[in-house]
């Protein structure tokens, strides 16, 4: 026996009491109750939302305001990877989408979100044996072109078990059969392989399966099953360093019984472990923790002991604590139960039955429960019992009594074309369920849903210029009341063209340019041209040739701004062209400063002089009513001018 004194005793106790009270002042949240699942209770499913006969393992990640799943399904004859979202009151909004458009079997995927884009692993049998393949997918799920490649191969197939993103990469787990062997990866953001691939060993030479990885923020903690030689196996726990470097496998549970469903999450303060153990004579959940020093914190125990058929476990840290689902058939068939764990492994409150009662679906399995921010979602294969179909379920959190806040401010901040005009607000709030979705009305109909802060309507009317109302919708399906509205409608008129200017005067031919009007609103759609207070033509460029001209005839052309409300501004002001030749001549006084213009008179009531330093561009000199004019100061540091005469009405 070995005595440790009094003092040092008490040394130990109050580096471990400092050690939780850090992590309590530190990493708890300041929403921590948001993050408790105090009251659950399923507020959405069973939602069907995959009908494939086939079963398949189904990766789903929370992307910040809704579910997105990524599952195999055969429809042509190979087995696809399809991707979805689904809103929190079970709603597929996005797809299912076919990532791959090829004829290769893929199973198994694994989906991680990293803040703006998705990576996804999945097994591939293009080059068989069967290896692990990864690619980058955009935000609405569809593969970046070119990120597709192979991340693990062997002379054996290999089966893609675990992939977690770790804040700047992605570190990942899969298994060889036939040797054996559990590895331990990583890859950058990019997809390129920076850490590994290490080999996870207990005992040498022990075949190995289903490894799992979960990250800490400093380190890696890797779990696996290890054959105990006996046809059971073993549970094993490893630490891998930033450099990948193995710390020295700790075996975990060796009880000579069997074991399935490994589970590892960090819980803040350790690594906690849970898997389906044969020891109790049927299917039980065990669980046990892990220090960061990689011994375990206390022997594993069993979640909800009793005589009841338990299966594929699964469980997801909320921040706070630790929600885990199992299948159970002590009702006839396998229904789903939810537990609470808390960051040290307590159990919290009681078991919940998540499937509605009475309910027969066979066996619940590939169980996958992900954290949402305020509840949970759930994807089971529930198959039997004449099904074989993927379901989704959501668990709210906390008892809901009140009904989401509105949307913020709501604002148009785009309008770009005659039928594009975006909208943005602050989230609406709902610290119970969550917010579902956005409500949108279109003069008091409905007319769209959206998940975002924001929406883009491409069939927008300016002239109309409608209504819009947006209220928030929580998970229970309760909206907002009392929201405020954006009217689109547009009364004021656009600026007026600036610089009208005859940039070219023929006798047939007359050609007009001007300075782009203005619309803060509704945007510019086009000018209207005018001559002699008649309408000739519009564009939608600042340039026009109006070649319906006599020679030798005075004109007097107008040019306004449309807007795409409609509205025009007809308080410009207007331009008289005479089709007569105009001659101008230019001649330099002696002292080199000054320079004398005139030119022949065609009947014009103001000529107006410009100058440029360059042929594009022109500024008004002066205003004369006689064909003649003087620049005074000729040298200002321009080589070279060019002048322009204007002819214009009083």
């Amino acid at each position: 026996m070995i005595r440790i004194s009094s003092v040092a005793a008490t040394i130990v106790l109050c580096a471990l009491l400092v050690s939780v009270a850090a992590w309590a002042e530190t990493d708890r949240p300041e929403a921590w109750a948001d993050w408790v699942c105090d009251a659950p209770e399923r507020v959405t499913g069973p939602v069907v939302f995959d009908t494939d006969d086939d079963y398949s393992a189904a990766s789903m990640v929370w992307d910040g305001s809704a579910f997105c799943v990524v599952d195999a399904k055969d429809v042509d004859g190979d087995q696809d990877l399809y991707f979805r979202r689904i809103r929190v009151d079970g709603t597929v909004i996005q797809g299912p989408t076919k990532i791959f458009d090829d004829t290769y079997e893929q199973d198994h995927p694994w989906l991680a979100w990293t803040g703006s884009e998705f990576g996804l692993m999945w097994d591939d049998d293009r080059d068989d044996p069967k290896d692990i393949w990864f690619c980058r997918l955009d935000a609405g799920g569809v593969m970046v072109p070119g990120s597709d490649h192979a991340v693990a191969t062997d002379t054996f197939d290999c089966d893609m078990e675990m992939m977690e993103w770790d804040g700047s990469g992605f570190a990942f787990t899969w298994w060889t059969q036939f040797t054996g062997d559990v590895l331990f990866a990583r890859l950058d953001a990019a997809g390129a392989l920076d850490i590994g691939p290490c080999i996870l060993e207990g005992d040498p030479g022990v075949s190995a399966d289903y490894p799992v990885v979960s990250y800490n923020g400093v380190e890696y903690g890797v779990a696996w099953f290890q054959d105990d030689g006996g046809g059971t196996a073993d549970v094993w726990f490893d630490r891998a360093d930033a450099a990948g470097s193995l710390q020295g496998a700790v075996l975990i549970a060796s009880d000579g019984f069997y074991k399935a469903g490994l589970k590892l999450a960090w819980t803040g303060t350790r690594w906690t472990l849970l898997w389906l153990d044969g020891r109790d004579g049927h299917g039980e959940v065990y669980y046990t923790q892990v220090r960061t020093n990689g011994t375990e914190a206390f022997e594993e125990v069993s979640l909800c002991p009793g005589t009841s058929e338990k299966r594929w476990p699964s469980m997801a840290w909320t921040g706070a604590e630790l929600g885990v689902i199992y299948a159970d058939d002590r009702n006839g068939s396998y229904d789903l139960y939810f537990h609470r764990l808390d960051a040290f492994g307590t159990p919290q409150g009681s078991e919940y039955r998540i499937n509605p009662s009475p309910a027969d679906y066979g066996l619940s399995q590939w169980n996958t429960l992900v954290w949402g921010e305020l509840g949970f979602g759930i994807v089971a294969d529930h198959y039997g019992a004449g099904s074989g179909n993927d379901h989704f379920y959501y668990l709210a959190c906390h008892e809901d009594t009140t009904a989401p806040t509105c949307p913020a401010a709501p604002a148009e901040i785009a309008r770009a074309t005659d039928d594009y005009v975006q909208f943005a607000w602050g989230p609406g709030v709902d610290l119970e369920s969550g917010i579902s979705h956005y409500q949108i009305y279109r003069d008091g109909v409905p007319y769209a849903e959206t998940v975002e802060p924001w929406f883009e309507e491409a069939a927008f009317d300016p002239v109309a210029g409608p209504l819009y109302y947006f209220e928030s919708v929580n998970a229970r399906g309760w909206p907002s009341s009392n929201c405020e509205s954006v009217d689109t409608s547009d009364n004021v008129s656009p600026t007026c063209p600036g610089n009208l200017l005859a940039t070219d005067v023929q006798t047939d031919r007359v050609d007009l340019a001007w300075l782009p009007a203005s619309d803060d609103l509704s945007g510019i759609e086009g000018y209207n041209i005018y001559r002699d207070n008649t309408y000739i033509w519009g564009v939608s460029e600042t340039t026009y040739s109006d070649s319906t001209v006599s020679a030798g005839t005075t004109y007097n052309y107008a040019v306004t701004a449309v807007d795409w409300a409609g509205n025009e501004q007809t308080a410009c002001d207007s331009l008289w062209v005479s089709t007569a030749p105009i001659t101008l001549h230019l001649t330099k006084n002696a002292d080199n400063i000054h320079a004398d213009l005139d030119w022949n008179d065609v009947s014009i009531s103001e000529y107006v002089v410009y100058r440029s330093p360059s042929p594009q561009t022109a500024s008004e000199l002066k205003r004369v009513l006689v064909s003649e004019a003087d620049d005074p100061v000729l040298q200002d540091g321009v080589s070279c001018w060019y002048y322009y005469i204007q002819q214009r009405g009083l």
